[in-house]
């Protein structure tokens, strides 16, 4: 692994690898075994791609860190998304399939899926189906979705602020 491009994403995305490192359950030695030029096992480098929102080949210095340009609404739309507690977030994912499936034939979708999953590159893969699916709805199904979510996620917020 390229332990300053690994540095450098963590920086990005307001960590450390030492914090990120205790945040998938390992210790704060398998950062220093990296730092000397060590690699993680492929389910870790996995584990970190994730957090980090980036690829393998990123962390491995095979490309550069791409960034992924959203347009407003899916700005808005992820911005929402990720405030919202896990179950919600499955929920929120289901109700897009249901959408996806009445809007188009499981083919297409898987077809589009394909095409658009390769331009996304920093988002985590609930992120990921989420967009795809997203971006086959139609503009008025998009900002209906998009209320919904944001309304639950005002939810969510007000939860926990109660709770």
């Amino acid at each position: 692994m390229n332990y300053s491009l690994f540095e450098k994403l963590c920086k990005n995305n307001k960590t450390n690898p030492t914090a990120l490192s205790k945040k998938i359950g390992l210790s704060k030695g398998n950062t220093s075994n990296w730092k000397n030029g060590g690699n993680p096992s492929v389910d870790i480098l996995c584990k970190i791609a994730d957090e980090l929102n980036c690829t393998t080949d990123a962390l491995l210095g095979r490309e550069e860190n791409q960034t992924v340009t959203l347009k407003n609404d899916e700005q808005e739309l992820l911005e929402n998304y990720r405030q919202l507690a896990p179950n919600e977030k499955e929920e929120a994912s289901k109700r897009v399939q249901e959408l996806v499936t009445q809007n188009t034939s499981i083919k297409e979708y898987k077809n589009k899926s394909l095409i658009l999953h390769s331009n996304i590159s920093k988002i985590n893969g609930y992120e990921n189906r989420l967009l795809n699916a997203f971006r086959t709805l139609s503009y008025e199904e998009q900002i209906e979705l998009t209320v919904k979510i944001e309304i639950m996620s005002e939810k969510s917020k007000t939860e926990e602020n109660v709770g």
